[in-house]
C-alpha cells in the first residue's frame, strides 16, 4: 500500500512539473562511430530507439523523464544519470498499466554498475512490480537486451518482444 501511495505522489509531482520548462530532451551522444551498429548504417540515439518502440504498438500517454529524482522514484535509485552517456526513459506516469521504456548507454567505466542496476530493476518489475491485471500482462511481456551499438534496453509492455524486434529493425 505504501508503494502505491508513493507512486501516486510521484506521479502527481511529475505531472505538476511537466509545464516547467522543456524536459523532454535527453542528452545524446554527438560523436558516433559508423562501425558501432551492425544492423543499420546510422547509429541511433536512445531517444530515437524509444520513439521507434513507441511507434511499434499502442501505448498509453507516455512521458519522457530526464530528472534524476523522477528516474529514482519511478524506476530505480540505482540508475544514476551521471553514469550514462545517453538515455531515454519513458513511462506512463498515471495509469493502471505498468508500461515503460528504458534505453541507456553506460559510460565505459560504469557499464557493469549500469547493467546490474538495469537487471535488478527488470527483476523487480517482472516479479513484484505488478499489482493489477493490466500490470501483470505488461510484466509478463517485458523484455530486456542490448543493441549492437552498446545500448541496454528494457521494454515493459504486454507485446515487449514484438516492440523490441520493431525497435531493432534497420
Amino acid at each position: 500500500m505504501k508503494k502505491l501511495i508513493l507512486t501516486m505522489i510521484c506521479a502527481a509531482m511529475a505531472i505538476s512539473l511537466c509545464g516547467c520548462g522543456d524536459s523532454t530532451d535527453a542528452p545524446s551522444n554527438s560523436s558516433r562511430d559508423s562501425s558501432e551498429s551492425e544492423s543499420s548504417a546510422v547509429s541511433l540515439s536512445a531517444r530515437e530507439y524509444a520513439e521507434k518502440a513507441l511507434s511499434a504498438d499502442e501505448w498509453p500517454g507516455m512521458d519522457f523523464l530526464t530528472d534524476q529524482e523522477f528516474v529514482s522514484a519511478l524506476f530505480s535509485d540505482k540508475i544514476i544519470l551521471d553514469d550514462l552517456e545517453d538515455y531515454a526513459f519513458a513511462s506512463n506516469v498515471i495509469s493502471s498499466q505498468l508500461n515503460k521504456i528504458l534505453i541507456v548507454k553506460p559510460k565505459a567505466d560504469r557499464a557493469e554498475a549500469v547493467q546490474e542496476a538495469m537487471d535488478e530493476y527488470f527483476g523487480y518489475v517482472t516479479t513484484e512490480g505488478a499489482f493489477y491485471p493490466q500490470q501483470e500482462a505488461s510484466a509478463a511481456g517485458s523484455v530486456k537486451g542490448k543493441t549492437s551499438d552498446g545500448y541496454i534496453y528494457m521494454i515493459v509492455h504486454e507485446n515487449g518482444s514484438k516492440i523490441a524486434d520493431a525497435m531493432l529493425a534497420g
